[in-house]
């Protein structure tokens, strides 16, 4: 939802729709061409980010995209170079990160994104598995359970 609660954002099914929150009327649509699973909307309610995966089903690749929330025009793609697509995403209060996490063979695939024209990736690598933990920190200010 936008933050001023004017809008609704939704995706899945390979697109990305946004509906007047009082009305339930469609402002815009856009087709997304890789596996959306989540969105999230930057504090100032004028980005919104998706989150998702790309490739065929044996070698998936998390991918993000960059949407302009008032026009739907697509601001950056950035698809991770680590293996597994993502399913959650989020956006730091401040605006100036935005968080993806997924998974690939039962390890966790989280880092973060610069929200910026580019999307430049930084990657937090998975953990390592240790035996007998049944969970692993992930820096601020996510936190994954195994």
């Amino acid at each position: 939802m936008a933050p001023d609660g004017s809008a609704v954002f939704v995706t899945g099914s390979g697109a990305i729709a946004v509906y007047k929150a009082a009305t339930g009327a469609t402002i815009w649509t856009h087709s997304i061409t890789f596996g959306p699973t989540s969105v999230a909307v930057s504090p100032d309610g004028s980005k919104i980010f998706v989150a998702g995966a790309s490739g065929p089903s044996t070698s998936t690749f998390g991918t993000t995209a960059a949407y302009n929330a008032a026009t739907g025009a697509k601001l950056w793609s950035q698809t991770s170079t680590n293996p597994g697509g993502y399913n959650a995403i989020a956006v730091s209060p401040d605006g100036s990160r935005v968080f993806v996490t997924g998974t690939w063979q039962r390890m966790f695939n989280t880092g973060y994104l610069d929200p910026s024209s580019t999307g430049r990736w930084h990657t937090t690598p998975p953990p390592e598995p240790r035996p007998g933990r049944t969970s692993t920190a992930v820096p601020s200010p996510l936190r994954s359970l195994r």
